[in-house]
């Protein structure tokens, strides 16, 4: 049974095991080794930070590059201010050399559990790890979330979550709707708009946009300028300038919030949209807005204002679980009820297990991840 193929692990010892690839996991390896700690990293993927190569191709991060780089090395000169999906990839993996990090590839974790007084890691393919530490770097966009509709199984076309999208060529001509007002729903209903598809969004919740730059200046390092004001200050102060950049956004059908972009981040944990051409799109028509989805048909779907539209493939940019639970066998109080790390980036209060990566704050995810590793390996090289 069980202990019989537990006995024929083969068992390796390191001070830290991580879970995870990304720039979270490579951050957290190449800050405890300037520490002089070793650590393996498990990637379930066949390269690091496998998301970055998956992505939808139009991706562009939305922070410039001089706030982007991990630490220890920064992003090439050669890059644009908001570099592609491509050179964030290539990046990363110019990292993974650079900082000489133990990467695993096609290792995933089956559990990792807490034994006398460390961890142990099993993975799918019959190894053990034994750690004194488990750093879980997953992140944030770890497992589709697929929402359920009545009549979803009834619907004829496509159905396809973000993470499976890779450009619009094969809808042009075609209709296409983009679930969500998220980063990606909102950047990939314009990209299926510029390949030529008759784009829709449908926006449940009341949403903020702001422009990704304003006057060439990144609007994250305008966030972080006016961090030193409450958020609700900082976005009466910022107001002017957004109506007039971005206007009236009820005007193009999209359901207007009654508070600002930082007091959003503050309180509700999320990003508002950063423009990046939709806003102009659903000004110009090239992608219409709708209200929430209520239910599919077997030709398209009905709103919750019971108006229909046909179409051929529909886009969840509904986003992700963190799934921490997938692998982390009891992670007790360190997770809350839906899941979520209760720390990211400090001790938490399950002894020895650590999170690097799981927040979103509105300077970017790259640069906090650097911020995150460097105290969790300070911490755990005492």
């Amino acid at each position: 049974g069980g202990h019989a193929a537990y006995c024929r692990r083969t068992m390796e010892s390191t001070p830290v095991v991580i879970i995870g690839g990304g720039p979270a996991g490579l951050a957290s390896s190449a800050t405890l080794r300037q520490r002089g700690v070793d650590s393996v990293i498990l990637e379930r993927g066949d390269t690091v930070a496998p998301a970055w190569h998956r992505h939808y191709e139009r991706l562009h991060l939305h922070t410039q590059k001089g706030a982007s780089g991990l630490p220890g090395l920064p992003m090439p000169k050669s890059y644009p201010q908001f570099p592609s999906r491509d050179q964030v990839a290539d990046y990363l993996t110019g990292y993974a050399d650079h900082a000489q990090v133990d990467v695993r590839l096609g290792t995933e974790v089956e559990t990792a559990e807490r034994q006398d007084d460390g961890w142990v890691t099993t993975t799918t393919d019959g190894q053990a790890f034994r750690s004194e530490h488990v750093i879980v770097a997953t992140g944030l966009s770890h497992t589709p979330r697929i929402p359920k509709w009545p009549g979803m199984d009834e619907f004829d076309g496509t159905i396809l979550h973000s993470n499976e999208y890779r450009n619009g060529t094969p809808w042009e001509g075609k209709d296409a709707l983009v679930v969500g007002f998220g980063n990606s729903a909102g950047e990939i209903a314009l990209d299926l708009a510029e390949h030529g598809a008759r784009a829709n969004l449908s926006v449940r919740h009341k949403s903020v946009v702001v422009p990704r730059a304003i006057l060439g200046i990144p609007i994250l390092t305008i966030a972080r300028w006016l961090s030193i004001f409450p958020p609700r200050v900082a976005d009466f102060l910022s107001k002017p300038l957004l109506a007039l950049l971005i206007g009236d956004i009820s005007k193009v059908g999209l359901p207007a919030a009654d508070w600002g972009p930082l007091e959003q981040i503050a309180t509700k944990g999320k990003v508002p949209l950063l423009d990046v051409g939709t806003m102009k799109a659903l000004k110009e028509g090239s992608i219409k807005a709708h209200p929430g989805v209520e239910r599919f048909t077997a030709d398209g779907v009905v709103f919750t204002d019971g108006t229909q539209l046909a179409c051929d493939v529909v886009v969840l940019g509904t986003g992700y679980i963190p799934a921490v639970e997938e692998v982390i066998a009891e992670p007790g109080p360190a997770v809350d009820e839906d899941g979520h790390p209760v720390v990211s980036g400090a001790k938490t209060p399950v002894e020895g297990l650590w999170f690097v990566g799981f927040r979103e704050p509105p300077t970017g995810r790259i640069r906090e991840i650097g911020i995150e590793a460097e105290r969790v390996a300070e911490a755990i090289a005492g």
